[in-house]
């Protein structure tokens, strides 16, 4: 379950329409049934699609992790060398990143069925771009909680260690987290393709 609680920026919104923003564009039949079903509530109660969001209110979405394409299973067959889901930029490397109101961590993880998941956590104090520190620091203990819980189904990766070993260190700028994100996905794709 996530949970959002409503800013002044977000007031005012209809529920479905907040919820595509923040899902990266849940098909809608998929969030009408959602909202039907009560795996979307606000303040803990049932909501209609075009509920209007007030500041203050709290935003439930029980809407399981999101699973990957099954590309990275049939790239060769297409001509391909390799597979990404992290797109590329021309742009020079710069390890300081950009300016975000919002700092969430993707962790991929393989689940029982030998597929491709991935995990979202997410800042909370996310009322503008300011202290991207701090905002780091509170995914990351999502994460980490997270993670001592399936300590045996999530394989700690030099890149997941790397990523955790940030608590105790501070925050390393943007760049430097995307790094330690796509070294651990590239390394557990790499234990995927070897166990195939």
């Amino acid at each position: 379950m996530k949970t959002i609680k409503i800013n002044k920026n977000d007031a005012g919104q209809r529920l479905d329409k907040f919820v595509t923003k923040v899902t990266n564009a849940l098909p809608p039949p998929l969030l009408y049934k959602y909202i039907r079903t009560k795996r979307i509530k606000i303040n803990g109660k049932r909501a209609e699609q075009n509920t209007m969001l007030r500041e203050g209110d709290v935003v439930e979405l029980y809407i399981p992790d999101e699973f990957f394409s099954d590309d990275s299973k049939h790239f060769a067959e297409d001509g391909y060398i390799g597979y990404s889901d992290y797109g590329i930029d021309g742009e020079a490397y710069f390890d300081k990143g950009y300016p975000s109101r919002s700092v969430t961590l993707h962790i991929l993880y393989i689940d029982r069925h030998k597929s491709a998941r991935i995990k979202h956590f997410a800042s909370d104090s996310n009322e503008s771009a300011a202290n991207p520190a701090g905002k780091f620091m509170e995914a990351l203990a999502k994460l980490s909680e997270w993670h001592a819980r399936y300590v045996k189904e999530v394989p700690l990766t030099r890149g997941l260690m790397e990523l955790l070993s940030y608590q105790e260190r501070g925050y390393p700028g943007a760049g430097i987290v995307k790094k330690m994100l796509v070294m651990h996905q590239l390394e557990l794709y790499k234990g995927l393709a070897i166990d195939s």
